[in-house]
């Protein structure tokens, strides 16, 4: 009788299923394992599988097909990591297998696995840039089958280095027990331990080993394309025969002795029958998928979805650093593509590697080690970015060699940059003056027209071009001027000062009203109560307040000293303070005024009074 279930987790990208069980044993709150494998399986006696599940038939039917048998092993196991080297027949037994149950241990022995040099991990790893990644997405952390595939030590993702856990990945000893990533993240998880010289090795192993996994029932037959990379290589006879000692000799060279006893890959060269022997001959015998990667790897082959491509990455995988010093991502893995070229001189290949932010740069190839990648062979084009911070840079009081530094160039590079930025600008300024000039020209000679027919000035009618062209093109403007028959004094009336200065009095008063009455206090300045009215106030203000004797005399008698404007703040913020506190102190008095010491003598004496009232 098969009883269906009314819940199961949503299985999160790159989970494996051991994972979402786990969950749904925390979710369901079952007290015992054995009662959550029942829930799903409909016996209490299928084993917890970290890898390579079974009895998934039983699963996806209790879940009333929820998620099929195929979407579980394809999506949520690592079935796809292992299968892509055998012969049809093995893969369809091992998924036989997988649906419909099996002895303990059965899917593992037809891999080879526990034969196999290359053993499972230890335990299960997590990534903690993963981590925040999933928090942020789904709100809580899982286990990812990419990072527990053998061999992998680095996030494929992140490029960092996986925490190892002390959940044992083979479930031997714990037979139906599912633990979630969650209840071990406050344990003592120690990074696991590696040479910083393997790290571009470590990270084509995980980049790789993730592209099998997103493989679909897929069979890659690599013998014969691995076969034409040995013969470019010189690894080949003209007879047909392997050079196997050369071979091994340039595959230790290659990853370094320590590293491959690291991936439990170490080659004897006193053995006639090591794995890459039986590998590179295309026996019948089962090599892991790990040895098949580096052995890629070594050959300079890539996977290309179903096949592998034969193309040569002389500066490896990307992203590549974008070594902009001016620029905030200075460092960081963020440029997508390396244009790939030869040298006609030397014939080696040169990368040119071109970031969003201008910074275009090459270097010779290949790369030979991690650090190779952060090395510039010269730059091609600095970018607007880099051109902002130098310009920026000259505007401080920095010595070149500074500059220089700051910029992660020679200090005659600078020189010159900040030459040909100067010549540029100049360039621009030149190309903008003239551009503004034809727009004001057309714009006036407009306005010169109308103001002949309506007889208003023209420098009421257009008094920013006017004034403009005035400055910058005064000869022609006159000219202009006199072929329309316009001066530019016209004046329509007599101005009647005294009338005007009883208007702008009662304007300046109301102004100065306007000022006090201010939530926060504002200095009364000519200039500020100019503004305050607007209109034509602020140029009449300006040059002609001896004629305006009223409005002159008030403003003398209220526009304010830096030491009146300042008692009043003390004031004002003394009487904002004691509207909510009894007691006013002085630093907030202060604080609250926007003042510093010292203070000027009388705004000092205010300041005692007020604080010792």
């Amino acid at each position: 009788m098969i009883i269906l279930l009314a819940y199961f987790p949503s299985l999160y990208p790159d989970e494996l299923l051991y994972s979402a069980i786990a969950r749904y044993h925390i979710t369901t709150g079952n007290n015992a394992q054995k009662q959550t494998i029942y829930d799903l399986f409909g016996n209490s006696v299928v084993c917890a599988t970290v890898d390579l599940p079974s009895h998934l038939g039983i699963l996806s039917k209790n879940l009333n097909n929820l998620y099929s048998v195929d979407f579980f092993i394809q999506n949520h196991t690592l079935f796809p990591y292992y299968i892509p080297f055998l012969k049809k027949i093995e893969v369809e037994r091992i998924k036989r297998y997988m649906i419909e149950g099996s002895p303990w241990g059965m899917v593992h022995s037809v891999l080879g696995i526990p034969a196999s040099k290359v053993k499972q991990p230890d335990c299960l790893k997590f990534c903690e840039l993963c981590i925040h990644d999933d928090v942020s997405n789904y709100h809580e952390a899982y286990w990812h089958r990419s990072h527990q595939v053998p061999g992998v030590v680095v996030c494929p993702k992140h490029r960092e280095i996986l925490f190892k856990t002390k959940v044992q990945y083979s479930t031997r000893s714990k037979k139906f027990e599912f633990i979630t990533l969650t209840e071990v993240l406050n344990d003592k998880n120690e990074k696991m331990s590696i040479n910083p010289s393997w790290m571009d090795h470590l990270v084509s192993v995980a980049k790789q080993s993730a592209v099998l996994l997103s493989l679909e029932n897929s069979f890659i037959n690599d013998h014969t394309i691995l076969l034409q990379h040995l013969n470019r290589r010189g690894f080949i006879t003209v007879g047909g025969r392997i050079r196997f000692n050369q071979l091994i000799e340039s595959f230790c060279q290659f990853y370094g002795n320590e590293f491959l006893k690291f991936m439990q890959c170490e080659v004897n060269r006193n053995y006639s029958e090591t794995w890459l022997h039986k590998l590179f001959r295309g026996t019948d015998t089962i090599s892991h998928p790990l040895r098949h990667l580096l052995a890629i790897r070594f050959l300079e082959c890539d996977f290309n979805k179903k096949t592998l491509s034969s193309g040569h990455k002389p500066f490896g995988e990307g992203p590549w650093p974008c070594l902009n010093k001016a620029a905030a991502h200075y460092g960081e893995l963020i440029i997508q593509q390396c244009k790939v070229t030869r040298s006609s001189k030397s014939g080696l290949p040169v990368g040119e590697f071109s970031c969003d932010c201008g910074f275009v740069y090459s270097r010779s190839g290949p790369d030979n080690t991690y650090k190779d990648q952060f090395t510039i062979g010269r730059i091609k084009h600095f970018g607007h970015v880099w051109k902002g911070k130098l310009t920026e840079l000259n505007t401080l009081n920095l010595s070149l060699r500074a500059r220089a530094s700051m910029l992660g160039v020679d200090p005659g590079t600078v020189k010159r940059q900040s030459n040909l930025l100067m010549i540029h600008l100049e360039k621009q300024h030149r190309r903008d003056i003239s551009l503004q000039k034809n727009i004001r020209w057309e714009r006036f000679v407009i306005s010169l027209k109308r103001s002949k027919a309506s007889q208003v000035p023209i420098r009421k009618l257009n008094p920013k071009d006017y004034m403009w062209l005035y400055r910058n093109d005064k000869e022609r403007l006159f000219r202009t001027m006199d072929k329309y028959k316009i001066k530019s004094n016209i004046r329509s009336q007599n101005i009647d000062w005294k009338q005007r200065d009883e208007t702008f009095l009662n304007e300046v008063e109301r102004a100065v009203v306007e000022i006090k009455a201010s939530v926060k206090p504002q200095k009364i300045t000519v200039a500020k109560v100019a503004r305050t009215v607007g209109g034509n106030v602020p140029i009449v203000l300006e040059k002609n307040l001896s004629k305006l004797p009223k409005t002159n005399v008030f403003l003398k008698k209220h526009v304010e000293s830096t030491e009146q404007f300042q008692i009043r703040k003390l004031v004002w913020a003394y009487e904002e303070l004691r509207a909510t506190e009894y007691f006013v102190q002085g630093w907030k008095l202060l604080r609250t005024a926007g003042l510093k010491n010292p203070l000027l003598k009388k705004v000092e004496e205010k300041f005692e009074e007020l604080v010792l009232k």
